[in-house]
């Protein structure tokens, strides 16, 4: 009697580290079934959602990577798409606090790298599923989607598809004293529409087992219409001086997205040296329409004054970007990048200022204009990693060439401005195993990155959003610079402590400034003068049984934003605390939440906030069918008040949002074949579409 073999797998940390990245594994996690991508970020360390925008360890604006690309899409067609990744479509999330030369410099906020899971069958597989959200006493939500992939012989097919019907509103309570005396309070109700379709095709072709070339078409169509009020009242110290503004500001926009990109991929050793080459050609239309209906009276209530007006400024944006790079692996284990991109953008905006006068729209071409953005950027990096003298390394450079130009052509004159700069943006990581086993590593880290303005905050286009505020756009925006380094210690690749510190130079934040004569407070972005974060973070993952496990994360700082105009400093922490629940072999319970006392961004100072979420999981057929329910933010405390402070001005708001949602979602994962190893496309597109919006 012989015996052929035994095969012993253990199951896998549901969070662990490795260099310089965080990984949650979603495959093998019950608790996540069904949930889509922003609902899963909740439950990983050192990661906060607050309407759509990520951060990683307290710094703002990460950036979402599809399989070590960001995904074709950008603004709210990015987060409809988002909101389609399931559980079921993820085989692990990267959440990378300092990322490498090999990606952009664009994003001091880091990167959260989805890794999606590759088809397994040769023949047919794919999901349909259905979700329908409904606000708690407001409004619904609901968003079916599918995806299908085909695997003959050489030819890789697939194909995804989803709709989204939403509608949401925003209620707003704002108080500021004004340079006369008068204090003046507003209360603004907005209520917003949005239909959108997102469409991804591929197709790879194997030309032989080391040899691939793909093809990607993308596309997202979006529809939003959205319907603010506004009521405003001013009291001064004589009555006789009071005044009340009444007004209504509906807008439009009408989005067609359309992204095509090949991809060209040559394993050339048999120790997965990789050569790659991608190109993307971007197309963009976007129609939008605001509108503005404002009265005023006076302390009797007559009406002393009217304004209608609107702007029409259609944009078209034409995006091309090409990288190659070569990744050798060497038999000691060392590797070797390097690579190189180019980018070059041209977005053309006109803007139509039309004046209501005598029962119809006059163009006023005084204050009408065509603005046109030109960017070019050329990057080159080098990067290599192995390990050396016992430490583990990682050491890179990029270099990146800007140019950009923007013109506006107005009436009266043309106005040309001009930006170049060269930049050198280094990273290293050392690793250092305290004991043979690898149980102890202490780590440091360093890295430079940067900030680009999005194309929209550079347009120096106006509208109002109620009686007294505007929205602005400057031309004149920089580029922000942050540097980061952090000093780390893992414990068995799993419980982690960290110190660090972030500086960002010529921060761009939006802020608010007040028109002593008019009043009107123009909402516009600026390089704001430095913000300097000191943070400690603890990361604690703990399996308490076998059907409860838990992880917790404690994020201590320190934040000094220093301007000409305002100088803030204060001390805040954030407690996260996630719980998952196996009940039984197919049903599984989530509760999340997280607190905390305060927010800095900018010269905007929030007060405490918090959220609890709690989620149902249940599966059915063999596990092809999954249903749950979930509702966020149960307490509905995720809707923080806020101070902004700039000179001598304080702008007091609350803000009211629909964060309250019952969800239910139902999903179905068919697989029609046998099983085979899939292959993903590259793109070379990596930061552009994110600054679209």
């Amino acid at each position: 009697m012989s015996l052929k073999g035994v095969t012993v797998s253990a199951p896998k940390d549901l969070i662990y580290r490795e260099r310089d990245k965080v990984i949650m594994n979603i495959e093998d996690n019950p608790n996540t079934v069904g949930q889509n991508i922003f609902n899963i970020l909740q439950l990983a360390p050192g990661v906060s959602v607050f309407n759509s925008s990520i951060s990683i360890n307290g710094i703002s604006g990460a950036r979402v990577h599809i399989n070590g690309k960001p995904p074709q899409l950008s603004g709210a067609a990015l987060t409809t798409y988002l909101n389609t990744l399931r559980s079921n479509d993820i085989k692990s999330i990267e959440i990378i606090a300092h990322p490498s030369a090999e990606y952009d410099a664009e994003g001091v906020g880091g990167i959260i790298n989805v890794v999606l899971k590759s088809p397994a069958f040769l023949g047919w597989s794919g999901s349909i599923g259905y979700d329908q959200s409904l606000g708690l006493g407001k409004y619904p939500t609901y968003n079916p989607y599918f995806s299908m992939n085909f695997k003959k012989d050489k030819l890789q097919l697939s194909a995804q598809y989803s709709y989204s019907n939403q509608k949401d509103y925003l209620e707003m309570a704002e108080k500021r004293v004004q340079a006369g005396g008068g204090n003046q309070s507003t209360n603004t109700d907005r209520v917003g529409k949005y239909l959108a379709n997102n469409i991804s095709l591929s197709a790879i072709y194997d030309i032989n087992r080391d040899q691939s070339l793909g093809v990607t078409l993308n596309g997202n169509y979006t529809n939003s219409k959205e319907l603010m009020q506004s009521n405003t009242l001013i009291n001064y110290p004589t009555e006789t001086d009071n005044v009340r503004s009444i007004g209504l500001f509906p807008n439009s926009s009408d989005i067609s997205y359309r992204n095509v990109g090949i991809n060209y991929d040559w394993k050339t050793d048999t120790l997965n040296s990789k050569f790659s080459f991608a190109a993307d050609y971007t197309n963009n239309r976007n129609n939008a329409l605001s509108e503005t209906n404002n009265r005023t009276f006076n302390f009797q209530n007559q009406l002393i004054g009217d304004t209608v007006y609107n702007l029409v400024f259609p944009a078209l944006s034409k995006i091309f970007t090409v990288e190659a790079k070569y990744n050798k692996i060497y038999k000691s284990g060392q590797e070797l990048t390097i690579g190189g991109k180019f980018a070059a953008t041209s977005i053309n905006t006109d803007k139509t200022y039309n004046v209501f006068s005598n029962n119809s729209f006059q163009q006023d071409d005084a204050n009408s204009f065509n603005y046109h953005y030109k960017e070019d950027i050329s990057a080159a990096y080098i990067q290599t990693a192995g390990k050396l003298i016992a430490l583990d390394y990682k050491v890179g450079l990029r270099l990146e060439n800007s140019y950009v130009q923007g013109t506006l052509n107005r009436q009266d004159q043309d106005t040309v401005n001009t930006q170049k700069y060269l930049n050198l943006f280094p990273y290293l990581y050392i690793g250092k195993s305290l004991d043979k086993k690898g149980n102890h590593t202490l780590s440091l880290s360093y890295n430079r990155r940067l900030t680009r303005p999005s194309y929209a905050a550079l347009n120096p286009f106006t509208y109002f959003i109620d009686n007294y505020t505007v929205i602005s756009g400057n031309p004149y925006l920089k580029p922000s610079y942050g540097d980061a380094i952090e000093l780390g210690y893992t414990l068995h690749k799993k419980y982690f402590v960290s110190l660090s510190y972030n500086s960002i130079k010529d921060q761009i934040n939006q802020v608010l400034v007040t028109d002593d004569n008019t009043n009107i407070v123009t909402m516009i972005r600026r390089n704001i003068g430095t913000t300097d974060k000191f943070t400690g973070n603890f990361s604690v993952p703990v399996t308490i049984t076998k059907w409860w496990t838990t992880n917790n994360s404690l994020l201590l700082q320190h934040v000094h934003v220093e301007a000409p105009e305002f100088d803030i400093e204060k001390n805040t922490f954030t407690f996260q605390s996630n719980h998952q629940f196996k009940v039984s072999k197919t049903t599984s319970l989530n509760f999340s939440g997280f607190y905390t006392p305060r927010t800095i961004y900018g010269n905007t100072v929030t007060d405490q906030y918090s959220n609890v979420t709690v989620g149902l999981r249940q599966r059915f057929f063999k596990r092809k069918l999954i249903a749950g329910a979930s509702i966020y933010d149960l307490f509905y405390q995720n809707n923080p008040h806020s101070e902004s402070y700039y000179n001598n001005d304080v702008i007091k708001r609350y803000q009211k949002f629909q964060t309250r949602l019952l969800t239910f979602s139902l999903v179905y994962n068919f697989k029609i074949g046998k099983s085979f190893e899939a292959k993903e496309n590259d793109r070379s597109n990596e930061n552009e579409k994110d600054r679209l919006q």
